[in-house]
């Protein structure tokens, strides 16, 4: 075997087992947020019920309860379509597979519609929030990079310039991927 070749053997073998360890904390983090939504709907279905009541914009309070219905959901979707993007390429690393396919591009652009829907959001609800009640609480802190934008008469307008930069990176990450990908089909079909 010539020293490039097991150079690249090599290679391969360190990021299969990176692969198999990120595999297993993706979905991990998958179930975990799974878990979150459910206890969340339980939390907030039974006091729905009881004392909580419904304010603007989709709030549901209650004796300490204070759940931002869109916010929270919106949190949810972008936690799960990240993890489960990251899980299936770190999974096809583990199986030696590329992980340049079509589907990662659609996920990765998938991700970077959710951040500027987070972005937007971020607008309608600016601020920190709190999803939970006594000892199940998750603080929720939609736009870590404000950009205040001063329209004149005391009026305001607040960009959530995290998300969208966020979003521009997963966009040119998913053309990139994509070029991947159509180029490792090429080489696919040559083989």
């Amino acid at each position: 075997m010539s020293k490039s070749s097991h150079h690249i053997e090599t290679s391969l073998h360190k990021l299969q087992r990176l692969g198999s360890v990120l595999s297993a904390v993706f979905a991990a983090l998958t179930v975990a947020t799974v878990v979150l939504a459910v206890a969340l709907a339980i939390n907030v279905g039974a006091h729905v019920g009881r004392d909580a009541r419904v304010t603007s914009f989709g709030v549901i309070e209650g004796a300490g309860l204070s759940v931002y219905i869109l916010p929270a959901v919106a949190w949810l979707a972008i936690a799960l379509v990240l993890e489960v993007t990251l899980w299936s390429i770190c999974r096809d690393m583990k199986h030696g597979e590329s992980p340049f396919t079509v589907k990662h591009v659609r996920l990765i652009a998938l991700l970077g519609a959710a951040f500027v829907f987070n972005a937007v959001m971020g607008v309608f609800f600016p601020g920190t929030m709190r999803i939970g009640h006594e000892i199940l609480l998750f603080t929720y802190v939609p736009n870590a990079m404000m950009l205040g934008i001063a329209l004149g008469h005391g009026l305001s307008l607040m960009l959530d310039v995290g998300s969208l930069l966020t979003a521009l990176v997963c966009f040119a990450t998913s053309a990139m991927w994509r070029y991947a990908a159509l180029l490792q089909a090429q080489s696919d079909d040559l083989v």
